[in-house]
């Protein structure tokens, strides 16, 4: 990948969507299409999975999903997706819009629900 002197840049893609970050700080960035299917509740620590099991049922697999695609940010953010157990980071809800991630350091993740897909994008704080 070519990366312009100064910047970080990070791409995410499934299926047909494409998402692309840069900045001039270490930068990652997750796209999740919307399903309808249940979360992955091995992906989760124990305080998430209580969170959103205690949503409806129809609401678990987007709020999964946003938070999913927070760790997925975050991992690529650090540089160490690949050694990242989603169990080992931490996501926390700030408002709409905006969550926490915490494993080797802390991102605030900003994510939008666009054209059926959950965005997200995860700077260091």
């Amino acid at each position: 990948m070519v990366r312009p002197a100064g910047w970080s840049v990070n791409i995410s893609g499934r299926g047909t969507r494409a998402l692309f970050g840069s900045a001039r700080q270490p930068i990652g960035v997750d796209v999740e299409p919307l399903s309808p299917e249940a979360p992955v509740w091995g992906a989760l620590t124990p305080a998430e999975r209580a969170v959103i099991a205690a949503l409806p049922a129809a609401e678990q697999p987007r709020a999964f999903l946003i938070r999913w695609a927070a760790k997925e940010a975050h991992a690529k953010r650090t540089g160490l997706a690949s050694q990242a157990d989603p169990q080992a980071i931490e996501t926390i809800p700030h408002s709409e819009g905006t969550i926490e991630a915490r494993w080797r350091g802390v991102s605030r993740c900003h994510w939008r629900e666009h054209d059926g897909a959950i965005e997200c994008v995860a700077l260091a704080l």
